[in-house]
């Protein structure tokens, strides 16, 4: 026997858990405790119409494949959750609950934030032409060029390299 995979898409994933905290043979009571459902409600959803079908697949111990270890760990699912919003805020060791925390916040699509240290390194020159604007750096670069010459006599008839002219 297996379950409709219709059914399934139908029910809720709280109410697969209802389900199988009840197969497991918790009471309506102790289904409600753990789910913050009413009681009542815990029974409309064990009642209803869907259930019985996925209630006697579980009793017939049916796992045929790995769509049924899916839904097996999607009824556990809020359970689990809750586990480790537990060990995340309640746990003696800062280990598990620094772990917990940080798989939370995976879970919910957050990432860390990381801290980015600025480094204010001034390029040579930055405070003698900080104030000037490019055209007056360039203008100024000129003149100090022109005025301080060339740094080595040149051949006029070489060019840079020390190659002839052609």
């Amino acid at each position: 026997m297996t379950v409709d995979t219709n059914i399934l898409r139908r029910l809720k994933p709280r109410h697969m858990h209802v389900l199988y905290l009840h197969w497991k043979g918790f009471t309506n009571k102790e289904i409600a405790d753990i789910t913050n459902f009413s009681e009542g409600h815990v029974s409309n959803i064990i009642t209803g119409p869907n259930a019985g079908e996925v209630l006697d697949a579980l009793r017939a111990g049916v796992y045929d494949s790995m769509r049924s270890v899916d839904q097996e760990l999607q009824m556990v699912a809020p359970a689990l959750i809750t586990e480790k919003i537990n060990l995340a805020l309640g746990s003696a060791d800062e280990k598990v609950r620094s772990t917990n925390c940080m798989e939370l916040l995976q879970m919910a699509g957050h990432t860390p934030v990381r801290r980015i240290q600025r480094i204010d390194a001034h390029s040579e020159g930055h405070e003698e032409f900080g104030a000037l604007t490019e055209d007056e750096i360039k203008a100024d670069l000129l003149q100090k060029a022109a005025s301080a010459g060339p740094s080595v006599p040149r051949d006029p008839d070489k060019g840079p390299d020390g190659n002839p002219l052609n």
